[in-house]
């Protein structure tokens, strides 16, 4: 990692405006974190995704900015954030939906057309990694062009699609192996039943299939 290089494209953007609107944006998350550290983190991780439009540490060190000579210092910040055991996944899920209400509450719609989209997500090369599932995938099909089989997680996750930006109002990831599985009509039952944050009128739209 000591020979990673830094990605540049941060330095083409305005710097301050970008830091003020993920301040405004992460305010919902932030607020869940126990300390200023891990929300100065949140921030900067949020960053180096939006510039490096990827989930992978190494990738979203190298978009953040920072002042080190590598991106080493970067890397180990953000393992430390996600290995920390003063919050866990479900205080940044709340946070998550929370920028949905205060999306909602700003725009303040007559109605909401929440999308749920069941996914499977593929790791192909994983084999020991915690509940991973043999799940179902249509993209890319198999040589015979049909679904094929492979190593994942199923996923669900409901959006609302009619705010100038779309906001998440459900997600989660799950295992068919783990002792908590909950089978995928529960999951889409607890998407679509998700507290909606206003009085609008909801309606649904789903997607069929997995893929």
């Amino acid at each position: 990692m000591m020979s990673i290089p830094h990605n540049h494209v941060f330095a083409k953007l305005p710097d301050q405006q970008l830091r003020d609107s993920l301040h405004q944006f992460l305010e919902p998350v932030t607020a869940l974190l126990p300390d200023p550290r891990l929300r100065a983190v949140a921030e900067l991780m949020t960053q180096g995704i939006v510039t490096s439009q990827s989930p992978i540490v190494t990738q979203i060190a190298r978009g953040a900015d920072h002042s080190d000579e590598t991106v080493w210092p970067t890397c180990r910040r953000a393992y430390r954030f996600l290995a920390n055991e003063h919050f866990n996944h479900r205080t940044l899920l709340k946070g998550l939906y929370g920028v949905a209400q205060a999306a909602v509450v700003a725009q303040a719609p007559d109605y909401l057309v929440i999308a749920v989209d069941p996914v499977n997500f593929e790791k192909p090369y994983t084999r020991t990694l915690e509940g991973v599932s043999t799940v179902m995938k249509s993209t890319p099909p198999n040589l015979k062009g049909e679904k094929r089989l492979t190593r994942g997680y199923p996923a669900i996750t409901a959006t609302l699609v009619n705010l100038a930006q779309p906001a998440v109002t459900y997600a989660n990831w799950f295992s068919y192996v783990t002792e908590d599985f909950q089978p995928e009509p529960r999951n889409l039952s607890c998407a679509a039943h998700q507290p909606h944050f206003s009085r609008a009128k909801t309606t649904f739209r789903g997607r069929c299939g997995l893929g």
